[in-house]
């Protein structure tokens, strides 16, 4: 079976931690998703095709593994003293794969063993994809906040996560950095 993106976004948080849970998810409508403005003080990470923006603070950090199989951890983030965690990461695609990758991703996740919690379309451009929560229980549980876009050639995945125990503190930066995602292809 095909790697997907969720991958590295997998190890990032399960290298500590070890995730073992059963997972649903729903798919409503497509709706359209407007792009944030990049919020004043916020630091800029971009290379030719994509860009997102992290918070004041926040420092690249390396990831433990930097690809597995097609899949590349190309930026990650940590911030809040290391308990907000954001990492972008790609998949080359074949453009006839491009309107199934997100049910892949999402097939992936469930495989994994994570809950999706919720799962709503978005549209970036031409592109669509969808915003998805899920929680890990691992030891300590973590939840993710992910969005998920496929261009013609390139699957995206933007998680941003923390421990379930301080997740509602991070939501709301979470949400801010991922509302700043950006694919320029």
């Amino acid at each position: 079976m095909k790697l997907h993106l969720l991958a590295p976004a997998l190890l990032l948080f399960a290298v500590p931690f070890v995730s073992s849970v059963s997972a649903t998810a729903n798919t409503p409508e497509s709706q359209s998703i407007v792009i944030a403005e990049v919020p004043q003080g916020y630091q800029t990470v971009d290379a030719d095709a994509w860009s997102f923006a992290v918070p004041p603070g926040f420092q690249a950090t390396e990831p433990s593994e930097s690809s597995t199989g097609n899949v590349s951890v190309v930026a990650q983030y940590s911030g809040v003293g290391g308990l907000v965690l954001v990492n972008l990461v790609t998949e080359p695609i074949d453009p006839a794969d491009q309107e199934a990758y997100l049910e892949n991703s999402v097939e992936f996740l469930n495989n994994a063993g994570i809950t999706v919690l919720s799962q709503e379309p978005l549209q970036i451009g031409a592109m669509e994809g969808a915003e998805v929560e899920s929680r890990m229980d691992s030891m300590p549980p973590v939840r993710l906040l992910q969005r998920i876009v496929a261009s013609p050639s390139t699957g995206y995945a933007l998680t941003c996560g923390a421990l379930d125990e301080n997740f509602e503190q991070a939501r709301d930066t979470c949400a801010t950095i991922l509302s700043t995602l950006e694919i320029q292809e």
